[in-house]
């Protein structure tokens, strides 16, 4: 089976899915950096990149331990999921007139609200970390199951993401804050629509023995 269109799609979905899920954790670090205190927002980013990057090598040692058809099925059906609700936010910032600024405006209080109650416990950096979490397990997921074909260019496609944030990120906050929110929105719901057809297309015919005749 040519396995070229698994590459390319692998890179693509998983630079598209920290360029979104990232965006929100980098901005909220960015601009909590004074309230929340650098060392504290820095620990907290960090650790929950790494607990993320465990998550992806724990999901790839599992995927591994199945047959390649039922992995491809149950990868298309993770990325239709988060291809729904990427499609869900462009019709949110589209056309119900969602605003990006605001969503958040409205985290970086909250995450300064329990940042502040948790300082008052002794623990700084739950916050932060907790944003950092959620944000990378959902890109985690989309770049584990993209990479089931292609690994290697899935986490490639995952370090241009993370190198073009911090790049923009080392400029200014406001360029995040300004990317056009529902075009990279749509952009990602048809790159994992796409892909979540295929793998799933692809599963299907490998299971019935029909792939590659």
């Amino acid at each position: 089976m040519d396995l070229t269109p698994f590459v390319v799609l692998s890179f693509i979905a998983s630079f598209k899915a920290i360029l979104i899920e990232g965006s929100e954790v980098t901005i909220i670090a960015l601009t909590t950096f004074q309230k929340m205190g650098k060392k504290n927002v820095i620990a907290g980013v960090f650790l929950g990149v790494l607990i993320t990057a465990a998550l992806f090598v724990f999901l790839s040692k599992i995927f591994s331990l199945f047959p390649q058809d039922y992995v491809s099925i149950l990868a298309g059906v993770i990325l239709l999921y988060f291809s729904y609700r990427f499609g869900r936010g462009f019709y949110r910032y589209y056309f119900k007139g969602g605003n990006f600024e605001k969503k958040m405006e409205k985290e970086e209080k909250e995450i300064i609200e329990k940042s502040v109650s948790s300082q008052l416990k002794g623990v700084s950096i739950t916050p932060i970390f907790l944003a950092t979490l959620v944000e990378g397990t959902e890109a985690t997921l989309i770049i584990a199951a993209s990479g089931i074909y292609s690994p290697v260019y899935a986490i490639l496609g995952a370090l241009l993401g993370i190198a073009i944030l911090i790049i923009i990120a080392t400029a200014s906050y406001k360029y995040l804050i300004k990317m056009p929110r529902w075009m990279l929105d749509l952009i990602a719901f048809g790159v994992l629509l796409i892909f979540g057809i295929i793998f799933i297309t692809s599963g299907i015919l490998g299971f019935y023995g029909i792939a590659g005749m």
